[in-house]
């Protein structure tokens, strides 16, 4: 009985650890932003995602954001656990920046189906990109603005 309960709590403790790729050191901004967006897009009603994502932007165009939270439609709340992997470019506008999000992986306790993730990040090399508003505020502080998502406030790390 001890060595189970010894290997359920080593076990949680394992899944609970984040799965931050190896990179994060590097990573050149680190911004952060709590998320509570509501679409009327659904025949079932509105979708909801209410989260915390953690985004990491390294020198060379890549980055990824760690988000968790709640996806919520009519019928069902899930849980969103993931890293989503994305590559940003400067656009032609100066302080303009297209995001393009590429992959996602989920954690192990993310129950979202990608149907409901899809009303609010379109994931794959072939979608559009999303335009994004960059300015610097100081020599460390910097602002992304967009329009489908909260304002974050990023830091060099």
């Amino acid at each position: 009985m001890k060595k189970l309960v010894c290997f359920m709590v080593s076990l949680m403790a394992l899944l609970s650890l984040p799965l931050v790729p190896a990179n994060a050191a590097t990573a050149l901004l680190h911004c952060e932003a709590e998320m509570l967006i509501r679409k009327n897009v659904t025949e079932n009603g509105p979708i909801s995602l209410h989260a915390n994502a953690h985004y990491f932007f390294d020198p060379a165009g890549k980055g990824y954001v760690d988000i968790v939270g709640t996806v919520q439609n009519k019928q069902r709340a899930v849980h969103l656990d993931r890293i989503i992997y994305f590559t940003y470019t400067r656009a032609a506008r100066d302080g303009f920046y297209t995001v393009k999000f590429t992959h996602s992986r989920p954690k192990p306790l993310d129950n979202t189906p990608q149907a409901m993730l899809d009303y609010f990040y379109e994931i794959g090399e072939e979608t559009p990109g999303y335009p994004v508003d960059v300015s610097k505020l100081n020599e460390n502080l910097i602002l992304f603005s967009h329009m489908s998502f909260p304002t974050m406030l990023c830091q060099k790390i």
